[in-house]
């Protein structure tokens, strides 16, 4: 394990494990049913949820929705009832079993 230098002293016990070393790492990602899509969930502050999608039918069905068909839509959403699911995959480079 190494110390990483650019935190300096102001945050100490800060490590970096090699991706090696690890064999389980895993990456999360969130979703929200939003205009009878699943919408992956980019943020959340204040209590809302900042949803995403490229997928223009989606956005047409909700004048909330701001973006274009290059970078796609997004809008911020109360979670309350909205229905939610996590997905998670297997990281490259996890170390040897």
């Amino acid at each position: 394990m190494t110390v990483l230098p650019d935190f300096g002293p102001s945050a100490p016990g800060i490590i970096s494990i090699p991706r090696s070393e690890v064999a389980d790492a895993v990456e999360w990602n969130w979703y929200a049913w939003v205009d009878e899509d699943w919408c992956w969930v980019a943020n959340i502050r204040d209590g809302k949820l900042f949803v995403s999608t490229v997928v223009s039918a989606t956005a047409a069905k909700n004048p909330e929705w701001e973006g274009d068909r290059y970078n796609g839509w997004g809008r911020w959403i109360d979670p309350e009832g909205v229905e939610l699911k996590a997905e998670s995959r297997p990281l490259a480079g996890g170390g040897s079993s």
